[in-house]
């Protein structure tokens, strides 16, 4: 008899990461997708091909599933599934992300800021088999917490969420996505440590990272730095 199972997706800036486990932290089946923010319909379409084909290759059915979470770079609505605000989220500003999916497949859905989806995934399956107060950060794109007390993630109400990315750090005037200035996120993310290897280029510094750009502070991208 097949064995029931869970779908996790990851949503990112520019991809998509489907993930397919049972009732215990073992990844059975894992995927890459490409994807652009364009439409809902596009979208949606892009997440239930991704669902089948974890099936598909898991040799499962929809009937198999007993559940899907999703974690998403944008503030969500717990109850909902609303999509509150995000950046570059426009296309689906007001719109829930859970119930299509959930309509579709039958399932519970549920959706959350994903360093809270990453905190959870972490307190099950990682340091949190042996630990039960911890921090997470994520970093990536940008730069994210989550917070862990005796084994549960802070969840606090009005879905809000540990934060750490938007703590404003800096007195430069380095505008972030958020809105701000000075955060760390502008600081120590992809496009931050880029900036500062520009800057470090256009102001004739001693450093290779003009001879890796061609001398063109535009070319510079934050692997060059590294």
């Amino acid at each position: 008899m097949t064995n029931k199972c869970f779908i996790g997706i990851d949503i990112g800036k520019t991809n998509m990461r489907f993930g397919l486990t049972e009732d215990k932290p073992e990844l059975i089946y894992y995927t890459k997708q490409a994807y652009t923010r364009e439409s809902r319909d596009r979208f949606f379409r892009k997440i239930f091909e991704g669902i089948d084909e974890a099936l598909k290759q898991s040799g499962r059915n929809r009937s198999d599933i007993l559940g899907i979470g999703i974690g998403v770079p944008a503030v969500v609505n717990r109850e909902t599934g609303t999509v509150i605000w995000g950046p570059e989220w426009d296309f689906l500003s007001g719109a829930s992300i859970t119930e299509p999916i959930a309509e579709l497949f039958n399932v519970p859905v549920v959706a959350d800021v994903d360093t809270i989806m990453a905190a959870w995934g972490e307190q099950w399956a990682g340091i949190g088999k042996t630990c039960n107060r911890f921090a997470l950060l994520t970093w990536g794109t940008g730069l994210g917490a989550g917070i862990i007390t005796d084994g549960q993630v802070w969840e606090n109400p009005n879905n809000l969420f540990p934060e750490f990315g938007h703590s404003i750090i800096s007195d430069n005037d380095w505008p972030c996505k958020c809105g701000s200035k000075g955060c760390a996120d502008t600081l120590v993310c992809g496009s931050g440590i880029a900036k500062q290897g520009k800057i470090a280029v256009i102001e004739g510094r001693n450093t290779m990272m003009s001879d890796l750009c061609g001398h063109d502070p535009s070319k510079l991208i934050a692997p060059t730095v590294f």
